[in-house]
């Protein structure tokens, strides 16, 4: 209950809700139940949180780079990478840039728009993706064929 709390609240208000759920662990299991509960929580959200929050961050970067929606680049990660947020926060904190982690993934992109458009039929918007990604994956073949 502790993790959906203050992942649902909005930034401001997290720390109210984990000061909240804190003393609410302490009053209902007792002092050092209650504070061990409550460390072990923070620590578990705290991860969660800010791995995700590293990987929407690197994400809509490489989104952006390519002029594609945020919601269908990471949408389309998600039907063929489903670990696509861990990877995503791993290469922004291994300090990779945009060009480095959008070569790394995007042929799980183009698979996934391909997922998309199977389960959904032709949209534009899937198509104007594809289209605005051609650029990067000729990219991609000049650099392998230069290496």
């Amino acid at each position: 209950m502790f993790v959906f709390l203050v992942r649902r609240a909005s930034f401001k208000k997290r720390i109210y809700w984990i000061a909240f759920c804190a003393v609410g662990s302490v009053v209902w299991l007792g002092l050092i139940k209650g504070l061990i509960a409550s460390v072990i929580a923070i620590a578990i959200t705290s991860g969660y949180v800010a791995t995700r929050l590293d990987a929407r961050r690197i994400g809509k970067r490489i989104a952006d780079s390519m002029g594609i929606s945020h919601n269908l680049f990471f949408t389309a990660l998600e039907q063929t990478l489903p670990l696509y947020l861990s990877m995503l926060a791993a290469l922004e904190r291994e300090g990779n840039g945009v060009p480095h982690a959008r070569r790394l993934l995007l042929p799980y992109l183009l698979e996934g728009l391909n997922v998309l458009e199977a389960r959904f039929g032709r949209q534009p918007m899937i198509d104007a993706a594809r289209e605005s990604a051609e650029p990067f994956l000729s990219e991609i073949a000049e650099t392998n064929a230069q290496q």
